[in-house]
């Protein structure tokens, strides 16, 4: 019933222009609530908290995934490149901790999510998960880090923030370009005018302010194995996403060319035993983000595909010489 209503709502919002024009009165509601809610922050009507460290926010206007988590992890292993000494807050959707915590070894994918506990596995630095930003900052701020990431973001205005980056989707964009419910944006498209960098996610790097997931690396869930995806090439497999643009994962399988059997589950979907039962041995593969929540039943032949964010040379020099510009004059 939730992917039946996850692919309603992406075809209202991405495949006609006039679908959706019976939401359009509670977009037109919304757009009042998030205007007079930013302007309580601009106006200092309500609280900000200014965390003692730099703050770079990594979010997208609109509702789903964009590559956000992707690039979160380039930013990091970028930033400890140079010396910094970064930490991760996020919300850690599809978990049940609400209050700031920092995630340890014992944490599942139903505590802090699946993102959030893939980058703590992925990441060597401490990663907090909590529903409010400034609380996360306020804790991770004294966890030996110079620097915090703040994984979605964008909207989050309790947190006072340095950088803001925004990653849009360039192959759906805006959609019908209306805000929430009738169409996908969080945010009027005007937002972007007002962040420190935007970067388009595309297929290939053909824009000066472009990133691609790239360079996959596959391993099989119940060893250490690590293979090419290009070992799979003319292969017949079960492709499972529980992501909220599933055909960008089957899309680059196929591209890469394997025979894509296609199983699209909802967002932060928890997966069981059964999802995965598809009555033969043809290797399964699934996102990383998705491996977290399979690793406990695993078989030999579930795999998991990991990316990386490949950022163009000037979006990357955008990033790197803003932070570096602030750190140097001191932004606190």
């Amino acid at each position: 019933m939730q992917l039946m209503l996850e692919r309603w709502i992406h075809a209202v919002w991405y495949n006609s222009a006039l679908s959706g024009l019976v939401l359009v009165p509670l977009s037109w509601l919304y757009s009042v609530v998030i205007r007079l809610r930013k302007l309580t922050y601009d106006r200092k009507w309500r609280n900000q908290f200014r965390a003692n460290k730099l703050v770079v926010v990594i979010g997208n206007i609109t509702a789903g995934g964009v590559g956000k988590t992707p690039l979160v992890v380039w930013l990091v292993e970028r930033l400890q490149d140079q010396g910094y000494k970064p930490g991760v807050i996020t919300r850690g959707y599809g978990g049940s901790i609400s209050e700031s915590t920092q995630i340890n070894e014992q944490h599942t994918a139903t505590d802090v999510g699946d993102e959030a506990l893939m980058m703590a596995q992925r990441l060597s630095v401490p990663v907090v998960v909590g529903r409010s930003r400034a609380s996360s900052a306020a804790l991770i701020q004294a966890l030996n880090v110079n620097i915090i990431i703040a994984d979605d973001g964008l909207q989050h205005y309790a947190l006072e923030r340095d950088i803001e980056i925004c990653v849009v989707d360039g192959q759906r964009m805006f959609g019908n370009g209306r805000l929430l419910p009738s169409g996908p944006l969080r945010e009027p498209v005007s937002r972007l005018k007002m962040v420190d960098v935007v970067i388009k996610h595309l297929h290939s790097l053909d824009s000066e302010q472009g990133m691609v997931l790239g360079n996959p690396r596959v391993w099989q869930l119940t060893s250490t194995e690590e293979r090419t995806l290009s070992s799979f090439n003319g292969q017949t497999v079960h492709a499972v996403a529980g992501l909220g643009n599933p055909a960008r994962f089957f899309d680059s399988l196929e591209r890469a060319g394997l025979v894509v059997i296609k199983h699209a589950f909802p967002d932060h979907h928890r997966f069981t035993p059964d999802d995965l039962a598809f009555g033969d041995d043809l290797a399964v593969l699934m996102t990383d983000k998705d491996a977290v929540k399979c690793s406990a039943f695993a078989r030999d032949h579930y795999f998991a595909v990991r990316v990386d964010a490949q950022l163009s040379s000037d979006v990357e020099a955008s990033i790197l010489n803003a932070v570096n510009a602030l750190d140097a004059h001191g932004s606190n």
